[in-house]
């Protein structure tokens, strides 16, 4: 009843606004995005003025999300954007430092600013107490979401607006094998489906038109790869000079992750992207009983039980000697 109120209120506010400002998180992917032209496209057809503005532009694979070219790329010229909208939409994200280079602008607007997210909210940041929206961790995508707020307005769903919320739920369940057992995601993909949205066609897309750059990368981490506590823990790094002489996006860097994973005995992951800014991003997957999140969370980041990440300053060595030793922690406890 908590979340269906919750997603009324947002329907509420929605429906209120003339001039509607859409963003998602900095490093787009298929769930932002396709929540964003979904519901961008639902709130025009009620004569709604709707900018969606992301930190960057659209990478290759996400593109077909966006035919028409709605998805324009935030500059600091662009706050009057802010200051003129009447209200401000977070996608797949609940808080603003996850928007990239706006967050420090978006800040002074938390009182415009609502959003729709399935995200587990890091603990104690009431910083934005101000800022009204869903947060529905047990969903398995934004997607999820979304549709149910759209079809609580008054906008027929059709293929238009099913197709970027398919291609939202597929690419976060990974083709549905991340579901947490729950019926929900499947049987609203099926109603997308029937709408006409293509499914074999947005897997293909999303999971299977992988480029050589991003193979070359893959080997490269998988030589590098190691095993901790008798192999229930896998770990491999990625350096600038291993992205040096390919191209790679940020999907690619992250996608890496899922290979160490799948393997058998293992029952959490980790990998160390080296940036130009000195930062080191970190990526953490678990299975099984094993959760991840509060690792994140104790290093400012944030996401799922078993899917979580953050961002830390610091060398290589140095970061990975903070992780794993929370790793070390968690599996003698888990022992």
């Amino acid at each position: 009843m908590k979340n269906e109120a919750a997603k009324k209120k947002v329907v509420e506010r929605l429906l209120k606004a003339q001039k509607i400002t859409i963003m998602t998180h900095e490093g787009a992917d298929a769930d932002g995005i396709g929540c964003e032209i979904a519901l961008g496209s639902a709130l025009e057809r009620l004569g709604k003025k709707v900018l969606i503005m992301n930190n960057e532009p659209v990478i290759g694979k996400f593109r077909f999300l966006d035919p028409r070219n709605k998805i324009t790329v935030y500059s600091g010229k662009r706050e009057g954007e802010f200051k003129n909208s009447d209200l401000i939409v977070l996608l797949d994200t609940c808080e603003v430092r996850r928007t990239g280079k706006a967050s420090d602008v978006l800040k002074k607007y938390t009182h415009k600013i609502t959003y729709i997210d399935h995200h587990q909210p890091q603990p104690g940041d009431d910083e934005y107490n101000d800022m009204e929206g869903v947060a529905m961790p047990e969903a398995s995508s934004a997607g999820e979401i979304v549709l149910d707020v759209i079809e609580m307005m008054p906008v027929e769903m059709d293929l238009q607006l099913a197709s970027p919320l398919l291609a939202a739920i597929i690419f976060d369940t990974l083709s549905f094998r991340y579901i947490r057992n729950n019926p929900s995601p499947l049987l609203k993909s099926a109603k997308l489906i029937a709408l006409g949205a293509d499914a074999t066609a947005i897997q293909t897309t999303l999971f299977s038109s992988k480029r050589k750059d991003f193979l070359i990368l893959l080997g490269r981490a998988l030589e590098k790869m190691q095993f901790m506590h008798g192999d229930r823990l896998a770990c491999s790094a990625i350096t600038k000079e291993m992205t040096e002489d390919i191209t790679v996006d940020r999907d690619d860097l992250r996608s890496v992750i899922t290979y160490l994973i799948e393997i058998g005995s293992v029952e959490a992951a980790v990998i160390f992207k080296e940036t130009e800014d000195r930062k080191i991003k970190v990526s953490m997957r678990a299975k099984n009983s094993m959760s991840i999140l509060s690792i994140a969370q104790k290093f400012g980041g944030g996401g799922h039980h078993q899917a979580a990440g953050c961002d830390l300053d610091g060398s290589l060595d140095e970061v990975k000697e903070k992780i794993l030793k929370e790793f070390e922690a968690k599996f003698f406890t888990c022992s």
